[in-house]
């Protein structure tokens, strides 16, 4: 093994996974080390994509890092590939642009990924995930249309997202299917308090509900049905 390059693969290019191959390159000068993930986009900061939506900060303003420090650091980059096979005892990866990675040591470094729910995927098209750089642009680009949003969800991006589209001018409505918006690692007092500061925000809750079917009316104008037959457009 002596004088060999160890190689490493690191799966998931978000702020771990490219800490992880820095902490490897000032270890190993010589490694060779390759990033992997499936989204398109530079790695960059998730929570700074509502500063993208509201212009405070342009794409490049929210990069981890820049082409040249991975280039300077020799850090591979592998954007837009989605990993079809693992294999640990035959230390490989194959990846879906037909690459097939060798490895001395990999690191999974995958956070939550925001999917939209079965029931609602034959209206994709006139869906967003606010999750990634290029789905904040999408969004971006139809609030000048807009003059209502209808969000679904609970967790910190449906909340920020909200934020957001109010100080964009927008009404906004989040529908959540649980019975009372509430978080578990909350205690009771701080859930009310939360509940109080979305309602007084001038955020439309709509607890216990969920999106039924999604109708296009004309361009960027929809009606969205819930579970209870109330009708909102956006």
């Amino acid at each position: 093994m002596s004088g060999k390059k160890r190689k490493f693969v690191i799966i998931g290019a978000g702020v771990a996974g490219v800490a992880a191959a820095l902490a490897i390159r000032e270890e190993d000068g010589d490694a060779s080390i390759t990033l992997v993930d499936e989204e398109a986009d530079f790695p960059h900061y998730r929570f700074m994509l509502g500063d993208v939506l509201l212009g405070t900060k342009d794409e490049r303003g929210i990069f981890i890092k820049d082409e040249r420090f991975f280039d300077e650091k020799e850090i591979k980059l592998r954007r837009g590939q989605k990993v079809l096979k693992l294999s640990v005892t035959e230390k490989y990866v194959f990846l879906s642009n037909n690459e097939r990675l060798t490895f001395d040591a990999i690191l999974i470094s995958v956070g939550r990924r925001e999917v939209i729910p079965s029931h609602l995927k034959q209206y994709s098209r006139w869906l967003s995930l606010f999750s990634t750089l290029e789905n904040t642009l999408t969004i971006k680009s139809r609030i000048p249309h807009a003059k209502r949003a209808i969000l679904r969800g609970k967790g910190f991006n449906a909340l920020e997202l909200a934020r957001v589209l109010l100080r964009s001018g927008l009404e906004v409505v989040l529908v959540t299917p649980d019975k009372r918006l509430t978080y578990p690692s909350m205690p009771e007092e701080e859930n009310e308090d939360l509940r109080r500061i979305i309602t007084e925000a001038g955020i439309l809750l709509r607890e216990g509900e969920d999106i039924n079917r999604i109708e296009e009316k004309n361009m960027h104008t929809y009606s969205v049905e819930l579970l209870s037959g109330d009708r909102h457009r956006r």
